[in-house]
């Protein structure tokens, strides 16, 4: 894993993250304790020096509609939290149904993805994750119906971004969830590792943590710290992070 100071990270991408953090802390940017909010997120994954590094990346579209009182602002458990500091997630709404791009996908991939989920149904002790099978629906940038993966050619944003997870919610649910990969990067999807390549079970046990609704955690060896390396020729296993932390495990207990 690569330190934090050998990053020349983007600061534009910093301030936005700084804002969103700034606009959660106030409760949004609605007009008074009668109104909710909606918001997107987006959490981008960049790739510099054999080394992957996430952070997440704010948008707020904000819809105001009367709701009644602000509730009590809660613990985050390491969850991302609306406007009024209440955690995001799914809820009683799982499984989510997870859709793998058909034409973008390479089969070779699948069984990570489906060994990714399972981490975390495993941890929750029920089916939270799964996916549900193939389409050919392509990826969109608004909310579509359809949670889906895919790896993306014409990359629409920093080249040296990996993934993106991109989480919809109304006030405290989410309701949809897209992930999209860099087909720029080369990647692996056995347990053998491959130098200079990313584990995608890794990724993936990472970014569906995102689904659910959990931001980085800066304590290793959580699943949600943002960095991952990729595997070396000298130390072929430095690329995995396959196990959930006790911390991870906390986490995604308090929703699930």
């Amino acid at each position: 894993m690569a330190a934090k100071t050998e990053l020349e990270t983007s600061t534009v991408s910093l301030q936005k993250s700084k804002d969103l953090d700034s606009l959660q802390n106030e409760g949004g940017l609605t007009a008074g304790p009668g109104l909710c909010d909606r918001e997107i997120v987006e959490v981008a994954v960049h790739m510099l020096r054999s080394s992957v590094v996430i952070f997440i990346l704010g948008l707020a579209a904000f819809g105001l509609q009367a709701c009644g009182l602000r509730p009590e602002p809660q613990e985050s458990c390491n969850f991302v939290q609306n406007g009024d500091q209440q955690r995001v997630s799914w809820g009683a709404q799982t499984p989510v149904l997870l859709y793998i791009h058909e034409d973008s996908v390479h089969r070779d991939y699948y069984e990570a993805m489906k060994s990714a989920a399972e981490v975390w149904n495993k941890s929750v002790g029920r089916d939270v994750l799964k996916i549900a099978g193939v389409t050919r629906k392509g990826p969109s940038n608004v909310p579509d119906g359809v949670n889906l993966i895919s790896f993306q050619r014409d990359w629409d944003g920093d080249p040296l971004e990996q993934a993106r997870t991109t989480i919809w919610w109304a006030g405290e649910k989410i309701y949809e969830a897209d992930i999209k990969i860099n087909e720029r990067f080369k990647f692996f999807g056995g347990n053998t590792p491959e130098a200079d390549k990313i584990d995608m079970q890794s990724l993936m046990i990472h970014e569906f943590g995102h689904v659910l609704g959990l931001k980085h955690v800066d304590v290793p060896p959580s699943v949600m710290v943002p960095t991952l390396a990729s595997a070396s020729s000298s130390r072929p296993e430095s690329g995995f992070r396959r196990k959930l932390s006790e911390i991870d495990k906390k986490s995604v207990g308090c929703e699930y």
